[in-house]
């Protein structure tokens, strides 16, 4: 019964497709009613948008740590064979990296990366907070404090991330005018 669909009516199939299985309540209620309706207005059979065909998709980064990420949760989706590429022009690596994965794979990685980045955000935050404090690197009071809008169990974990920091400090050099 396959009709040909542009590719991206097929991507849309797929993305609510995988909200009717990951959905909670009448979410994936509401994405089975849209997921019937998208397949009967352009004549298509689930399977004509959801196949196995795996291809190359291209994912763009700005640092190593996230170059990092995104290789880290295409593994935990367990592909078959995984093949990670890096791409280059005239010699340089472009910040791009290309994973072969199923359509279904690529919209599971793209919510797990959306999630991942804003959870390893908040954390890179918090450490950096925690290494400002432990080693005593904020400016001096100016007379106006701030308001702290932390919870206590936020502090707590504050807290216990300065102590896991080390011990370093920096001392000045033997000689050094200030």
């Amino acid at each position: 019964m396959e009709r040909s669909a542009p590719e991206s009516i097929k991507q849309l199939i797929r993305k609510i497709h995988t909200l009717t299985l990951r959905g909670i309540g009448g979410e994936a209620e509401v994405a089975k009613r849209k997921l019937d309706e998208l397949l009967e207005k352009h004549g298509m059979d689930l399977s004509d948008a959801i196949s196995d065909i795996v291809k190359t998709y291209r994912f763009p980064y700005k640092t190593v740590q996230e170059e990092c990420l995104i290789v880290q949760c295409y593994h935990s989706l367990g592909p078959e064979s995984p093949k990670v590429f890096e791409y280059s022009r005239r010699g340089r690596k472009l910040k791009e990296v290309g994973l072969d994965m199923t359509p279904a794979q690529h919209v599971d990685l793209l919510g797990m990366l959306t999630y991942y980045k804003t959870a390893l955000k908040k954390e890179t935050d918090r450490l950096f907070m925690a290494f400002v404090q432990r080693h005593k690197l904020y400016s001096p009071p100016d007379g106006k404090e701030k308001e702290s809008s932390m919870t206590a169990e936020e502090l707590e974990q504050l807290v216990a991330m300065m102590r896991s920091l080390g011990e370093k400090s920096y001392f000045k050099p033997a000689g050094f005018i200030a």
